[in-house]
């Protein structure tokens, strides 16, 4: 399995509401790093065959402008 999972919103953090972060940030990207590889996991445990690779956005790394998830302006 590949995990992949994630969005993003442009939004400056003084504009971003707490609706914005629970249902962008919190349930995309951070929920769903734990909770894909649980349910896909059970599955693959009884096949015997436990790959499960989890993917990051490069933009952790650079920010940028209107993304408040990665930068506070």
């Amino acid at each position: 399995m590949v995990n992949n999972a994630g969005v993003i919103r442009q939004a400056s953090a003084k504009d971003y509401t707490v609706d914005e972060w629970d249902t962008t940030t919190l349930e995309k990207d951070l929920n769903a790093a734990f909770i894909l590889p649980q349910a896909a996991g059970r599955t693959m445990l009884k096949s015997g065959r436990t790959k499960i690779i989890n993917v990051a956005s490069v933009i952790a790394f650079q920010g940028g402008l209107n993304v408040a998830t990665y930068r506070l302006e």
